[in-house]
């Protein structure tokens, strides 16, 4: 039973990190667009 919570807990970290790695990588990709003058 420990370690189902310790598990849950690294999933659910591992998770937040690779979603705000997407926002992040969303966010570069937009401020690229405005660069080539649309």
């Amino acid at each position: 039973q420990e370690q189902n919570k310790q598990e849950r807990k690294v999933r659910s970290r591992e998770k937040k990190e690779a979603d705000e790695l997407r926002m992040f990588e969303l966010k570069q990709q937009k401020k690229r667009e405005k660069h080539r003058g649309h």
